[in-house]
């Protein structure tokens, strides 16, 4: 599979987020909704339109805008010599890298409960290429762990992948100090 291939199915997470600005004031409120955003993607969104600029609203602006005035803080790859506010948002490291800076990244854990629904987790599966997913209010059906909503290349699923792979991050996007700085 080609960069491309894999990296437009990589990040679900971020091209299912509505629009944060309509959300309620509440992280619990935001997170439902973005839960229930990305419940109905599953098995409706089998391929990403790269025509869409910002798909997901605030965070790929805000991200881009960090990117912008912080380049030097995120990795180098793809030999980039700055921003590209139609691709970042949809890089895996440099999410995980917006999200550490900004106070969102959590402990890794081998706990299925210390995934929460709307979490966001990251791995490095197969050959190390990087996947995001979020943490779903759905349990696996032995009811141990809770599934993850993902986009692998073959559409929006749910699936019980939380430790299949090796995780390398862990985020919460809305908390009472991200969703406030984040609106």
């Amino acid at each position: 599979m080609n960069i491309h291939g894999w990296l437009m199915g990589c990040v679900l997470a971020l091209a299912l987020l509505p629009l944060a600005s309509l959300w309620a004031a509440t992280p619990a409120a935001d997170t439902a909704r973005m839960l229930a955003a990305t419940h109905h993607q599953v098995g409706r969104t089998l391929i990403y339109d790269s025509r869409d600029q910002f798909p997901g609203g605030d965070l790929p602006l805000e991200l881009n805008r960090d990117m912008r005035e912080h380049f030097a803080a995120y990795p180098p790859v793809w030999g980039l010599r700055g921003p590209d506010p139609n691709i970042d948002h949809r890089r895996v490291p440099h999410l995980e890298t917006y999200f550490r800076r900004h106070g969102m990244a959590l402990p890794l854990s081998k706990q299925p409960h210390d995934y929460q629904p709307g979490d966001i987790v990251s791995w490095r599966p197969g050959q190390g290429e990087p996947h995001l997913g979020i943490v779903s209010d759905r349990p696996s059906r032995d009811g141990l762990r809770p599934l993850l909503i993902h986009h692998k290349g073959w559409g929006a699923r749910q699936d019980d992948v939380l430790f299949s792979w090796q995780i390398t991050g862990h985020f919460r996007y809305f908390s009472a100090s991200s969703a406030t700085h984040l609106r």
